[in-house]
């Protein structure tokens, strides 16, 4: 082990301001795919107003919950292993 990886201080997964915020995002995209993909199953209208729906509400919310599992899971991944960035004083 380097004496600069030594003397660094360990920061975990979601303690960044960043990963706190990519999680937030991830868990709000998965819960909204869960009230898409209910609302769907449950022949609701459409989450956001104003678009056209679709012939079959079914297959709108399981194309939601598709697109919005995805994209938070994706974030939630982003927050738990991205670095927490470059600061001034790294590497000194």
């Amino acid at each position: 082990m380097s004496e600069s990886t030594a003397d660094s201080p360990a920061i975990g997964p979601f303690e960044g301001g960043f990963g706190i915020g990519a999680a937030v995002v991830g868990v709000v995209s998965i819960l909204f795919g869960a009230f898409a993909g209910y609302e769907g199953y449950m022949g609701g209208g459409m989450v956001v107003q104003g678009v056209e729906p679709m012939s079959e509400p079914l297959l709108q919310g399981i194309v939601l919950l598709a697109f919005a599992f995805a994209f938070g899971v994706a974030a939630l991944f982003v927050g738990a292993y991205m670095e927490p960035g470059v600061r001034g004083d790294q590497g000194h």
